[in-house]
């Protein structure tokens, strides 16, 4: 079974702007109550350690297009059974930056 969650936001800043806090990693706390802190180097083929409420997964950088897409694929507990792909891709509009926030996640039944 597979699920997604698509959102969107218009944001009064640049997309060099939101790239950053996005990279920013020792501050995603400060402004994503979910995520408690990320580790690791956002560069294609990387592992990241992101440790959530009571969890702790270790995601593989998919894509990171400074300024306009980065992805990550996890898994949690067996490869495969759950596997999760966060898509974060920014593009300028009149206002500032449009950013378009994809989870998709595959489960087997």
């Amino acid at each position: 079974m597979k699920k997604h969650i698509k959102t969107q936001i218009d944001i009064d800043a640049s997309p060099s702007r939101i790239w950053n806090i996005l990279m920013d990693f020792k501050d995603y706390s400060s402004w994503n109550p979910l995520i408690l802190r990320i580790t690791g180097n956002p560069k294609v083929g990387e592992q990241l350690a992101i440790h959530i409420q009571g969890m702790k997964f270790k995601p593989i950088v998919l894509k990171a297009d400074a300024g306009k897409h980065f992805k990550w694929k996890g898994e949690l507990f067996t490869k495969g059974i759950f596997d999760g792909e966060h898509s974060f891709q920014l593009a300028k509009n009149e206002n500032g930056t449009k950013l378009l926030f994809i989870a998709k996640t595959s489960q087997e039944s």
